[in-house]
């Protein structure tokens, strides 16, 4: 029974739960910040490839396909903003990938905690994420958090995630990040990273970092044609001045555009809903 609700959270028999878009369920909320399981020191090559992909905003080089907020979109929020998401990624690329490539998704807050599913090859993919003024996480044994979802007749293995950036309300221009996996395994969402730093509003909409929702990205010049990787349902919401949370909506083309880059014509949809789900191989 729900006793009580506070804004992104509700306490239900004493604990906090978070909500799944997806399904409309709170599940409750497991702080494994300190003991992450399967967390482990980033490599660096993969890390200064996430960096500069996140310096460049992307860009031609490095995007191949993926969703990108509009103009009046991305600065749509004013005390907070989240993203929620089922990652659709195989355990292996697959094809004769050799190189390095990121599924990405940003909240649209200049400093965010980025999610970034990497693949080094025909190595096992893996969870990093990035937050400035943060170290950079690395997350590799995910047995525990990759579920299973049926898609266009399909099933593909997908990583649930929410990213949060919200205003503290009790300290001014101090501002909290938070990142959440779901654990298939006792159905419940695991606190994984936070922080916490001060901006002003402004700040938090001047910088690239927020331009872009879920894509893929990769300097690799080779075709891909692996196993599909991409997004599924994609949500968003937003709170505003007066510290209230808007309901989660699903990111649609009046949002956002997909971008597809004219150097990586060989990356091509299996599927797609605009601009909130897709695959790619």
């Amino acid at each position: 029974m729900t006793n009580s609700m506070e804004g992104l959270f509700a306490i239900i028999n004493g604990q906090q739960h978070l909500l799944n878009p997806s399904d409309g369920q709170y599940y409750p909320i497991v702080d494994e910040r300190d003991k992450c399981t399967g967390s482990e020191e980033p490599d660096l090559t993969v890390q200064e490839e996430l960096d500069k992909f996140l310096k460049l905003t992307g860009g031609d080089d490095y995007v191949r396909y993926g969703v990108f907020y509009n103009e009046a979109y991305k600065r749509h929020f004013r005390t907070g903003t989240v993203l929620a998401a089922d990652i659709i990624c195989p355990q292996y690329p697959g094809g004769k990938f050799d190189a390095i490539m990121f599924l990405v998704a940003g909240n649209r807050a200049e400093k965010c905690i980025t999610p970034a599913f990497c693949y080094t090859a025909q190595k096992p993919g893996y969870l990093m994420l990035k937050c400035e003024g943060s170290p950079t996480k690395s997350i590799h044994r995910l047995d525990d958090y990759i579920g299973e979802r049926e898609i266009e007749g399909k099933v593909y293995r997908v990583l649930s995630i929410q990213t949060q950036t919200f205003l503290n309300e009790a300290q001014e221009n101090l501002w909290v990040n938070q990142f959440f996996i779901y654990n298939h395994k006792n159905n419940s969402y695991l606190l994984i990273d936070s922080n916490e730093y001060e901006a002003t509003e402004g700040e938090q909409k001047t910088g690239e970092i927020c331009t872009y929702g879920p894509c893929l990205a990769s300097l690799l010049t080779q075709p891909y044609n692996g196993n599909p990787v991409g997004v599924y349902n994609t949500y968003l919401r937003e709170r505003d001045e007066c510290g209230v949370w808007s309901e989660f909506h699903l990111l649609t083309d009046d949002m956002s555009f997909i971008y597809s880059s004219p150097l990586h014509k060989d990356v091509k949809p299996v599927f797609s809903q605009p601009n909130y789900t897709f695959a790619l191989n």
